[in-house]
Order: C-alpha cells, then structure tokens, then sequence
C-alpha cells in the first residue's frame, strides 16, 4: 500500500492548497468534496486537523450559501448537502446542533419534491426519488405523507405489458420518450426507489406488486445468447447494447437491484438472477483504457473497485474480489506525470473545469476516498450517494 499512500498523500496536499478552485455548495463537484475527502483521511490517519477539515468546508459551504448564490445545480446540491449531513451525524461526526439546519433544508427539498412529484420526474439520480430518499434518511413522521405521495404517482405512471410492468423517461427526449433499463435513469431506478422505500417500511400491496412486474420486464428483455459485454438492451424496445459498465452505466446497477431485492423479498430466485448478471460484468476488462476513460467514481475504475469491493462483501464471490483488484490496479495506471496539477490525474468528461477534476464524484476527491478505504480496509459507504444504497 506505499503507493497508494503516497498518491493519497499527493492528493491530500492538492486538495489543501487548491480548495478554492471548488466553488459550488455541493458533494459531486462542490466544497463538500473537500469535506468527504478529510472524513476518510481523519478515519485513515486519526489526525485532528484532517476532523478539523471535515468541519470547515461544511462552513464554508454555507458561508456561499447566500441570497446571491447562483447554481444550475442548486436543487442538487441542497439534496447533497442534507444527504451529507444526515450522514455524517450517522457516523457520529455531527449532532443535534446541526438540527435547524437540516430543518431548514427540509423546507427548501419538501418544495422540489412536490414539484418534481407533480411533474412524474421519475430519474432516480435528479427526480422525485432522488429526493424522496432524503426524507425517508430524516424518517419524520411529519413528512411521510409525502412519500406515499410519491408512491402513488409510481404506481400512476407504471405501464403495463404482458411481461411486467415499466416506466416512459424523458430525460434525454422529451418529444420521443424512452424505456431505458439501468439505474440511474431507467426501470431499474424506480424499483430501487420502490425498494428502499420498501426497506424502511413504506410500502402497498401495489408497490410490491409493481416490484416483481418491473423485475418481470427487466428479465424479459436479457438477451439470452448475447455475445455482447452487457445481457440487456440499453433501452427496452431497441437492439442497441454498450461495451462498458461504470458506476452510472451498464448492469452492475441492474445485478445490485435483482441481488438485494431478494434479500429484501426473502426470493431466491431474485438473488440468483442478481447473482448472473453481476458476475457477467466482471468479465469486463478494458486494458487498453479504451472504454473507461478515466480513474474517478463516476465514470471510472474507482467507482469500479469500490463497487466490487462492496459486492464482495455483499456475496463473498470471491470473482468480485478479483474484479476489485483489476479495477484497482487500472486506476493507478491512469496517474501520469504530465497530469501534476490534479495528483497525477485527470478527469475525462469536462476536464476543462478545475472543480470536475478536484471533486468527488469524477476528480481526485473520489479516487482519493477510494484509496484510503482500501488502506484502512473499511467499507465503501460513500457509494450510497449514487444509489448503491439497498
């Protein structure tokens, strides 16, 4: 692990003298980045400063936090904020004197979602789930009406067909909807949706229902002799397939949601099918870095490794384990000396803004997070924020 310390140690210090290139309140690209990274590093190394820091980008985030505050993001990064709080008090970092703020957040989200319920926003990553899981984490009585809400305008959009039942996304276009199957945006995220509500004790007879009918249709749509590097179309309904998976792509999300819905439903039969397309994605092997184009969580072999490591632990196959390590092993390849601005790295996608490239969800904030978790050999529970959360 000397490598891995050293890169972290690298990180550590561009994080540290470069904290003003993340300008946004946020977790995935904003300040709290900063704040997540020192968690860990403080669990790693048990330094006061490092908690110290976890505590002063929390502040600073909201000393930006002012009427004048612009974001193309806001409704984002105020779910990311109270995610991140609500979090941290788990971890025992935080207390009750953070409750006025979180009870201020809760008015400003309790707002978006019924916006966003009004409007069928069915995206598990930006839609009403995403921030329906903020108030099941808050679990106030005063608010569960809204997530049964929520459930009820699920199981208004349901469509029915004779293998199930899926869900119309408009995300990528509106004027020609879509039936895309994986988790972020797709069937798949809506049963995740139904399930953890499932899984905190907000549930009908249709929810569960809609749970096996949309399990249904996902399965009839696996292409049983494909030679392809995913079983399942990207969209239901058309012949187009990827040649990758990553944290937000591809069928780790579909396995994940099949493997837990039996655990959760007490089905076996859910866990075996979880249990074949998870294994299928580790046989995805990219070694000349042609399909994952980036070492960060998001997008690339850090969401990768931590993803297998927390299905190890989930199944103890020991093929994901291996996985892991493969994924280990090409992040570090991407660590380059011409990249020394950002540790060695360098994001793909938006790589021309400084903040994509220090942050959590694609900069070096993530990979560094991901490296101290496998020095200290604790479990990957920052995957939750991508809804790996079952």
């Amino acid at each position: 692990m000397q490598k891995e310390r050293q890169i972290i140690s690298e990180i550590e210090e561009c994080i540290r003298t470069k904290e003003a290139k993340l300008t946004s309140i946020g977790l995935n690209n904003g300040i709290l980045s900063a704040s997540m990274f020192y968690y860990y590093h403080y669990l790693m190394t048990q330094e006061s400063e490092s908690l110290e820091r976890v505590t002063h980008y929390i502040e600073k985030s909201l000393s930006v936090l002012t009427e004048d505050y612009k974001s193309l993001h806001f409704n984002d990064e105020i779910r990311e904020l109270g995610l991140y709080i609500i979090f941290l008090r788990q971890q025992g970092i935080l207390d009750s004197d953070t409750d006025s703020l979180l009870e201020n957040i809760d008015d400003i989200l309790e707002e978006i979602l019924i916006q966003k319920t009004g409007k069928g926003d069915l995206d598990l990553t930006s839609g009403f789930p995403s921030f329906a899981k903020y108030f099941v984490l808050r679990n106030l009585d005063a608010k569960r009406h809204l997530l049964y809400k929520t459930l009820d305008k699920v199981i208004e959009l349901a469509q029915s067909h004779e293998n199930g039942s899926y869900w119309i996304f408009n995300l990528r276009n509106p004027e020609d909807p879509y039936v895309e199957l994986g988790l972020g945006h797709g069937v798949t995220g809506v049963i995740n949706y139904l399930l953890f509500l499932y899984k905190n004790n907000v549930y009908s007879d249709d929810s569960i229902r809609l749970i096996h009918e949309g399990l249904s249709f996902i399965w009839s749509c696996k292409e049983h002799d494909s030679e392809n590097i995913n079983l399942f179309p990207f969209n239901a309904f058309e012949d187009v397939y990827i040649d990758y998976h990553n944290l937000a792509y591809g069928e780790i999300g579909i396995g994940y949601t099949f493997y837990n819905a039996g655990l959760l439903l007490h089905h076996q039969d859910y866990c075996d099918r979880g249990l074949h397309i998870l294994l299928n994605t580790t046989k995805f092997k990219d070694a000349d870095r042609e399909a994952i184009l980036e070492a960060g969580l998001i997008y690339g072999s850090a969401g990768l490794s931590a993803l297998y490591k927390k299905l190890y632990h989930l199944t103890d196959h020991k093929d994901f384990l291996n996985a892991k390590n493969y994924w280990h092993q090409h992040l570090l390849q991407f660590k380059k000396n011409e990249n020394s601005g950002w540790a060695g790295f360098k994001a793909y996608y938006n790589s021309e803004y400084d903040s994509i490239n220090m942050a959590f969800g694609q900069g070096i904030a993530g990979i560094g997070v991901t490296l101290m978790t496998d020095v200290i050999s604790t479990g990957h529970d920052y995957v939750s924020f991508y809804n790996y959360d079952l």
